[in-house]
């Protein structure tokens, strides 16, 4: 699945559900040129997106950033 949308403050924002990569499937959003990858249990690199952008995603009914 993948949605984009703008967000004030912020931009175009992609969301990617269920790429795969190496090992595991991973979600991503896109925030102008950075990429946030969640697996369901950890971020990669340790970085979160802005929390107004997770809650942007929620509220358009994504929970798969959601974790375990």
């Amino acid at each position: 699945m993948e949605i984009t949308f703008s967000l004030p403050g912020h931009g175009e924002i992609r969301v990617v559900c269920g790429a795969h990569g190496r090992r595991e499937v991973w979600y991503n959003i896109y925030v102008g040129r950075a990429r946030f990858g969640f697996n369901g249990g950890r971020w990669a690199k340790g970085q979160r997106p802005p929390e107004p952008v997770l809650d942007a995603v929620r509220a358009r009914g994504i929970t798969a950033f959601d974790g375990p």
